[in-house]
């Protein structure tokens, strides 16, 4: 319970920030083209598709979508981070595509385990990679 409160407080926060960020920059950004000379995508528009992908992921029950970064960059969406299994990485992947306005997903899912472990100066992430199948 708690841990589903907790995703759903980060993914209010998430758009909350997005949502405020784009709304600010849209004063810059509105009809602004882009380097592929398309002139239709702005950042507003790769903000609120990574808002959207990330609350997809961490919306789902199988994935830690904490674990998953998500940028975006002309309708692109960039995938970092490590997940527990193959099935979690095609399920991220499979969420990404299947969001509106996502024209590609770049996959740089790696699939291993995250172990949290602190020292002396502070705390370090150490990552345990299983096998690299991409």
């Amino acid at each position: 319970m708690k841990e589903t409160l907790s995703k759903l407080l980060v993914l209010i926060l998430l758009i909350g920030v997005t949502t405020g960020c784009a709304s600010w920059r849209d004063r810059d950004t509105e009809s602004a083209p882009t380097d592929r000379g398309a002139g239709t995508t702005t950042r507003t528009d790769d903000a609120a598709l990574t808002a959207k992908v990330k609350a997809k992921l961490l919306s789902d029950d199988v994935l830690n979508g904490m674990n998953i970064d998500v940028d975006t960059q002309n309708g692109v969406v960039f995938l970092n981070g490590v997940v527990d299994s193959q099935d979690q990485k095609q399920k991220a992947i499979e969420l990404a595509q299947n969001t509106e306005g996502v024209r590609e997903v770049e996959d740089n899912l790696k699939v291993g385990r995250i172990e949290g472990s602190s020292n002396e100066s502070g705390s370090t992430l150490s990552v345990n990679l299983l096998e690299d199948l991409g």
